[in-house]
This record gives structure tokens, C-alpha cells and sequence, in this order.
């Protein structure tokens, strides 16, 4: 039976595939190596071929050199690279998409044989380029091999690999999102680790670090650099990642963990607010006043109203009135206008009633309330437009006023409303500070 158009048709897309897949099959070894004149027989038959577009004639010619004399005439990777541009044509020309394809995976398969092939004939070839051309050889004709689009992130991978300070931004960002597509969170990771390491400086690089890390979860992160800190522990700089992690996390049972570790191997005034202020907040003052002396030792520290404030806190948390009192002054001193000191102080008095009283309230306890008072009104004072402070400071005036000894009593303690009162007695000796005499 005759054979129909198509499978003739068939038959001759074949034979084409054929023809174009032996290219660089290895020829059959010669007895002697070719001479000078059969070498450039064969160059000039494939160049004055290649060069006028007849690359189907230009074929037999470039194998034999391809296979006999690849760097003829200049030692260099010139032939391959006419090579590709010859497959790459011949496909951009081929009408049967299998034939295209067939075309471009023997232009795929010379940048893997230039860097094996000239280095056995003593020619040096720069792998990196060929590989990273590889990938984008692949990826400009991902339209006709689709299913190849992991070999071109591998040639950009192994291009990384072989220089990473080579690789253009944008090739790097093709294999990152590659990652970011199969959730490969601790690959995308170990890169920008990597990256941060080698190229950090470059702004390109430091957009492109937050732009993934935007995508990956805080706790793959975590995770990340708990491994790598689990490994190195005395690596600053993989302490400090993990503990901003950590942070955001708030996870902070491993941040005290992390942190208490990297004040003993390298600490720094953010460090240790950082940890003063967490200690401060769960209730271990005396730690939290140790970092925050700590703290104010440091020579780049700049004191601040703040910290003073927060270490009358702790102090005044453990009942240690005087040295409260110290720091609340420091404070203001610092910074009159501060009123969250004042209104401090003027709690630290009454606290100082609590430890003094017995069991009911003499005049000379009641008498510790004008001070407290005295105290509240310098924050109104001080600091008239905090609201908070201004609202606090009046209800606590209101609310001890009515604690004052009342007219009748000041009457026969032989006192006089609007009289200066020393508060400088008995348990109360430390206070040393004078305030006016007033009636419930």
C-alpha cells in the first residue's frame, strides 16, 4: 500500500532528528590525528558555509571541527559558540515543533560539552558564562521546552555556585522565586544567608533579601536560624538574626535565652535595654536594674529621663525607697519636664506611709500626704500637656485629700493652714523635704 503524505512527512522530520542529534556523537578514533591542511579544509568549508547562512551545509564541517579541532584557529570557544547560533537558527526556521525542539536541545547540549571539550585540548573556557547561558539559552525558549524550565534554574544555580559574586541580580531573583513557588523556605534562606555574607554591600542585594523575607513565615525563619545557632552558638551575627525573630514572635522565654547569651559575648546598649526593659516587665527588678546600671556604664550610652525613670521603678518595686527616689530625681533633673517622675515620687511617699503606719494614722503619717500631694501637682505642673498625667495626678490629689487631718485636729496640733511642715522625723527622717500644712 502507498505510504500517505504525512508518514512520508514523519519519515523525513526523523531522519532531519537524526542528523541533527549526531552532531557531537564521538567520531571513531583515528589513527593519526588530522594535519594542518585537513583541519583548515574543513574550517573554511563549515566558516564560508556559516557565514552566508547555509547552516544545514555548514553542519558536517563544524562536526568534524567540533570533534577534531574545537578551538582551531585562535584557541578559543568560538566554534561552539557558532555552533549554538547555528542549532538556534535551524529551530527558529523548522516548521515541526519537534524538530525545533530537537534543534535546541543540541544547541542545550553544546554549553555542557564546550567546558569539558576545550579543557582536554588545553583551552581555557570560562564555565561560569557558558553555564549561566545555559539557563538562559533554556529560558528564552521555554515556549518550545517547557518541561525544562528546572534545568535552566539548575545552569543559573551551578553559575552561583561557581561565582556568586558573578551572578546578575536578576538571575538570582529567578532562582529565589523558584524556591518561593515550591515553599522551599530554608533554601531560600541558606541563599540570602549566603548572599548576605558574600555580596551584602550591594543595595540590589539587600532589596532583594527584604523582598523574600517578606514571604517567608516567621516561623520558618525561626526555625532557620535556631538550626544555624544551635551549630555556632557563638556567632553574633546569627544570634542577632534569631533574636529579632524571636521578637517579633514574642517568644520571649528564648529571647531572655538568646539575649542573656549575647551580653556576655558582646553587648550593646540595645541589647541591653532590650533585656532590662523584658525583665522590667516580668517582674525581675533586680536583674533589670543590673543591665540598666550595665547599661549607663557603657561610654556610647546617652543617659536618658527614661531610663532613670524606669530604674526608680524597679527599685521602688522592691520597696527600696531611697535609691527610687535617686533615680526619679535623676530623671528630672534630666528632663524637668518628665511628669511620669513626679507623679513617681509623689507614690513613693505613699508607699513610705504604708511601711511607717501602725495600725491607724497619726497626724505625722497624714502629714506625708500634703507632700505627695505637693508632688502630684508638679506633674500637673510639669507636664500640662500629657493628658494622662494631668488626669492621673488629679485623681490621686483628690483621692488623698480627704485623708488630711481635718481642720479640728490641725487646730490642736497647734498648727496653721498654709504653715511651712518639715517632713524629717521618725521613720520618716530620710524624706527631708517641707511641705504646707492643709485641712481635709
Amino acid at each position: 500500500m502507498a505510504r500517505s503524505r504525512k508518514t512520508w512527512t514523519g519519515a523525513l522530520i526523523v531522519l532531519a532528528l537524526l542528523q541533527a542529534t549526531t552532531l557531537l556523537r564521538p567520531a571513531t578514533a583515528q589513527v593519526e590525528p588530522p594535519d594542518i591542511d585537513e583541519i583548515r579544509e574543513h574550517y573554511s568549508l563549515y566558516w564560508e558555509h556559516f557565514k552566508n547562512g547555509n547552516y544545514e551545509d555548514a553542519l558536517p564541517d563544524l562536526r568534524w571541527i567540533l570533534e577534531n579541532a574545537p578551538g582551531f584557529p585562535q584557541n578559543n570557544d568560538r566554534n561552539f559558540l557558532r555552533g549554538v547560533t547555528l542549532f538556534d537558527s535551524l529551530a527558529a526556521r523548522a516548521g515541526d515543533p519537534a524538530q525545533r525542539r530537537a534543534y535546541l536541545n543540541e544547541a542545550i547540549r553544546l554549553f555542557d560539552e564546550v567546558v569539558v571539550t576545550l579543557p582536554e585540548h588545553g583551552i581555557e573556557v570560562d564555565e561560569f558564562r557558558w553555564t549561566r547561558n545555559k539557563g538562559r539559552f533554556i529560558q528564552h525558549h521555554l515556549d518550545a521546552l517547557p518541561d525544562q524550565k528546572d534545568e535552566a534554574i539548575a545552569a543559573y544555580r551551578e553559575a552561583y555556585d561557581l561565582d556568586p559574586n558573578r551572578l546578575d541580580v536578576y538571575y538570582i531573583d529567578v532562582i529565589l522565586r523558584d524556591m518561593l513557588s515550591k515553599e522551599q523556605y530554608a533554601e531560600i534562606l541558606d541563599l540570602l544567608y549566603e548572599l548576605e555574607v558574600n555580596r551584602g554591600g550591594e543595595l540590589e542585594i539587600q532589596n532583594l533579601r527584604d523582598k523574600y523575607l517578606r514571604h517567608i513565615p516567621l516561623e520558618a525563619q525561626a526555625d532557620f536560624w535556631r538550626a544555624r545557632y544551635d551549630k555556632t552558638p557563638g556567632d553574633v551575627a546569627v544570634a542577632r538574626q534569631l533574636l529579632d525573630i524571636l521578637i517579633e514572635l514574642e517568644r520571649w522565654d528564648e529571647v531572655e535565652a538568646i539575649a542573656e547569651a549575647l551580653v556576655q559575648q558582646e553587648p550593646t546598649p540595645a541589647l541591653l535595654r532590650l533585656l532590662a526593659d523584658h525583665y522590667l516587665n516580668n517582674g525581675d527588678y533586680a536583674r533589670a536594674l543590673e543591665l540598666y546600671e550595665q547599661l549607663l556604664a557603657m561610654p556610647e550610652t546617652e543617659p536618658t529621663a527614661e531610663i532613670y525613670y524606669k530604674m526608680g521603678f524597679a527599685a521602688h518595686q522592691q520597696n527600696n525607697l531611697i535609691p527610687a527616689r535617686a533615680h526619679y530625681r535623676k530623671a528630672i533633673a534630666l528632663d524637668p519636664g518628665y511628669g511620669n517622675a513626679y507623679l513617681a515620687i509623689g507614690d513613693l511617699y505613699v508607699a513610705a506611709v504604708s511601711q511607717c503606719a501602725g495600725a491607724t494614722l497619726e497626724h505625722t503619717d497624714r502629714a506625708v500626704y500634703w507632700l505627695a500631694v505637693d508632688w502630684w501637682q508638679k506633674a500637673r505642673q510639669a507636664a500640662p500637656s500629657d493628658a494622662r498625667v494631668v488626669t492621673e495626678a488629679t485623681l490621686k490629689i483628690d483621692t488623698y485629700r480627704q485623708y488630711f487631718p481635718d481642720r479640728g485636729k490641725i487646730f490642736f496640733l497647734n498648727l496653721t493652714p498654709g504653715q511651712s511642715f518639715s517632713i524629717n522625723y521618725g521613720c520618716y527622717s530620710w524624706i527631708g523635704e517641707t511641705t504646707t500644712v492643709r485641712a481635709s
